[in-house]
């Protein structure tokens, strides 16, 4: 809507101001400009409800026990990241179809199995800014390397991968971002059954996150060989 501006008239025949005897000028209307959204689209493995709870708990008790100032991420937002698939002005359907398929035919392969978080570390990064989080190493998770390891090669015959695509695999959590870098020290293991990832869309900046699909591991074929059984 045009603001009223009533500036004296320039001419006895100009429009006047009811209220005022001038004339109205509409002002110029000035858009705010918002930065562009990033779309991310990545695949990940949710925890349980459970598990949730407890790693709400144990970030606010990490917070306290390292003096940390930051507030943790909304609980809905705990995640490992199995791939990143990129960053897109729009989400790339083509993507989302192949990647849903190739996802499919993995998940009718794979049994379940555990994931196993044993340290808390912050990753050092340049802006400062240091993400905490939970982490665990291929010792105590072979079937999740293993999963993982097959997931990209899924995805690298049904999709375009970004370039980085085949970096080293560090499974962590996010808890909170935090100016004070923590270093790597041991916690009590948190644990929970991995039976279902999902694709994920997240609006870069605006803590928002779509969960695009899902998928239950139903096979019977454990991720690596010479696991044991972690179910009894």
């Amino acid at each position: 809507m045009f603001d009223t501006v009533c500036p004296k008239p320039n001419h006895p025949s100009d429009e006047t101001c009811p209220s005022h005897g001038f004339v109205k000028a509409p002002t110029k209307l000035i858009a705010a400009v918002s930065p562009p959204i990033i779309n991310r689209l990545f695949l990940a493995f949710i925890p349980s409800l459970s598990t949730i709870d407890l790693i709400s708990e144990l970030a606010v008790a990490l917070r306290q026990q390292y003096g940390l100032k930051a507030q943790p991420r909304p609980s809905t937002h705990f995640h490992i990241t199995l791939q990143w698939l990129g960053d897109f002005p729009e989400v790339p359907d083509a993507l989302v179809s192949g990647a849903t398929k190739a996802c499919a035919t993995l998940a009718r392969q794979t049994a379940p199995f555990e994931i196993h978080l044993d340290r808390v570390l912050s990753f050092r990064k340049p802006s400062g800014n240091h993400p905490l989080v939970l982490a665990g190493n291929e010792e105590h998770n072979p079937a999740l390397f293993q999963f993982q390891k097959r997931l990209v090669s899924e995805l690298a015959r049904a999709v375009p991968l970004p370039k980085d695509s085949r970096r080293k695999f560090k499974p962590h959590l996010t808890l909170m971002y935090d100016r004070q870098d923590v270093a790597e020290a041991p916690i009590a293991p948190v644990r929970w059954k991995a039976d279902e990832f999902r694709l994920i869309h997240s609006e870069v900046g605006a803590t928002r996150h779509h969960h695009l699909a899902s998928w239950k591991l139903c096979g019977s074929e454990s991720p690596t060989l010479h696991t044991p059984d972690l179910f009894g």
